[in-house]
């Protein structure tokens, strides 16, 4: 069954709405943050366009961007989440509570919805333990809630003409977007050609025409089989190695992997780097080099 609230807002099933995980050395500044979620959106293989709208929580202690993500026809949609703010009765509260209903659960902070998320079989405790160690917060109570209370909740957010405070926002790749990623792709594949000829020819040799610089794009293109995904992840790895502070010795291109050389002088900054990519990076070595105080590290990344 569909519902709809006061202003004939369709609530969005739950499992529909797409959850995403992202860490990152530190919060993202305002003015790059539109870029930053267009490009992790494509890393995690969603298109981008004007049915895209995005709600996101930062978690400070974890440096990690908590991605709300709807595609819908437009902006006209509710969350069932929402609905639990009407179990305060409009009354002010201090506690960290979080709703269970069905596969579900919904964490409000202060009465306000805070995230949701859904889940697998877990009991009360490991939702309860997954939940304040990731946002960080006490949980004070755990309300189950069946199917008569729901509906009781329901009716009384759509005729109270409850306004949720989650608000969603549509994402849509701008022209500076497409201009940033054609400048990255130019830096990256004159950084790329220059290491394979191992640093014989001049970078200004490599870039002499417009024609020439296309050339190796479509080339790259090509030899990823899947263009815009793949370039987009090359992307947004150089682009956390450039926030990150993390220096990149060398970098060649072979068989549809990435060979990195990184240098840092702390070891841990270049293991978190690891956690991040983890599912497509393989470490070859880790290394203190002595002579230089930092250290050494060797990666594989498969694109």
């Amino acid at each position: 069954m569909i519902h709809t609230d006061s202003d004939n807002n369709e609530f969005i099933e739950t499992s529909k709405i797409i959850i995403i995980d992202k860490y990152v050395p530190e919060k993202i500044e305002t003015k790059f943050l539109n870029n930053f979620l267009v490009t992790t959106l494509q890393y995690n293989n969603i298109n981008v366009d004007q049915k895209t709208y995005i709600w996101y929580n930062y978690i400070e202690y974890h440096k990690l961007y908590e991605i709300y993500v709807i595609q819908h026809q437009s902006s006209n949609f509710n969350l069932y989440p929402n609905i639990f703010e009407t179990y305060y009765k409009q009354q002010s509260v201090k506690t960290i509570d979080i709703f269970i209903k069905n596969n579900c659960f919904s964490l409000y902070k202060y009465g306000k919805l805070y995230a949701f998320k859904t889940y697998k079989e877990s009991s009360y405790n490991d939702i309860k333990l997954f939940a304040e160690q990731k946002y960080q917060l006490k949980i004070d109570n755990i309300y189950h809630i069946d199917n008569n209370l729901f509906d009781d909740l329901l009716h009384k957010y759509i005729d109270l003409k409850y306004k949720s405070e989650i608000n969603f926002k549509q994402l849509i790749v701008s022209k500076q977007h497409f201009y940033f990623i054609y400048y990255s792709l130019s830096v990256i594949i004159v950084f790329l050609i220059y290491s394979f000829n191992n640093y014989t020819t001049k970078i200004d040799q490599l870039i002499d025409t417009q024609k020439h610089l296309s050339h190796k794009i479509k080339s790259l293109q090509f030899a990823t089989k899947r263009t815009k995904q793949p370039i987009s992840k090359l992307i947004d790895i150089f682009k956390y190695l450039k926030i990150s502070k993390i220096t990149i010795d060398t970098a060649k291109y072979e068989q549809n992997k990435i060979n990195l050389i990184l240098i840092d002088k702390n070891k841990a900054k270049l293991l978190n780097f690891t956690k991040v990519y983890h599912c497509k990076l393989k470490i070859k070595s880790l290394n203190y080099v002595q002579s230089i105080d930092k250290y050494k590290m060797v990666i594989i990344y498969e694109i």
